[in-house]
């Protein structure tokens, strides 16, 4: 089947293309990205006014699939990620249960292929269970595709043990997804600056020195707080 997208406004960071164009798309591939294409097509898409822009990726995603499939699905997912024009996603290990093996990561890219409309990368554990005791099997589920180790909304508290995680996943050429909280700093409050503090622990510059020590490449998540404030940092520092 051919489709032909006319008249949209195509951004392109890869090949720098910016500009109007006509997309052709056969067999869902496209082969050719020019103005004013005059191939016949199956059907065709007046895309004026639109931009057409390649996939975006979510970096942060829950599907809650396997085992609480009642708040989201990799079917359902899937589709309100294609709905807003995102193609890849990445799904946050805190299932139940917890993606923490390379069999587990396989199950759900497996199952992903025959749900989901989008692409899934499922991310795994750092640590068995996400318990922070034990590390997680990250050889075999970097193996198994995934990209990236997460304890989503934990902290691992053990330095040793994340400075060993982080050694392992710089070995596999994966990144690591970090929730900067000490949560022995927290108490159930929230720590803001005043013009009578004394005291500043930053659980992101604690994560950066591992990051220059070992030279790996972390996301960091900071989380919005009761007035709203909060930032979303991702990158490889």
């Amino acid at each position: 089947m051919k489709i032909l997208i006319q008249n949209g406004h195509v951004l392109d960071p890869e090949s720098k293309t910016e500009g109007i164009y006509d997309i052709l798309v056969e067999e869902k591939k496209i082969v050719k990205v020019a103005e004013h294409i005059t191939d016949a097509a199956d059907k065709v898409i007046d895309a004026k006014g639109c931009f057409v822009m390649p996939g975006f990726i979510d970096l942060h995603v829950h599907l809650r699939d396997p085992g609480l499939e009642y708040k989201e699905t990799l079917k359902t997912g899937g589709d309100a990620a294609a709905r807003g024009g995102v193609t890849t996603i990445c799904a946050m290990p805190n299932t139940k249960p917890v993606i923490d093996t390379e069999e587990k990561v396989r199950q759900v890219h497996e199952r992903a292929k025959k749900e989901s409309k989008v692409h899934v990368i499922q991310l795994g554990a750092i640590t068995v269970g996400q318990a922070g005791e034990e590390l997680a099997d990250i050889v075999g589920m970097a193996k198994a595709g995934c990209h990236a180790i997460s304890e989503d909304g934990k902290s691992v508290m053990n330095a040793s043990l994340y400075r060993k995680a982080m050694k392992i996943a710089k070995e596999q050429g994966i990144a690591i997804f970090a929730h900067c909280e000490d949560i022995t700093m927290v108490e159930g409050g929230v720590m803001k600056p005043s013009e009578t503090e004394d005291f500043h622990y930053d659980a992101q510059e604690d994560s950066a020195y591992w990051e220059g020590e070992i030279g790996g490449k972390t996301y960091h998540a900071v989380y919005p707080g009761e007035d709203g404030e909060g930032t979303v940092e991702a990158g490889n520092k």
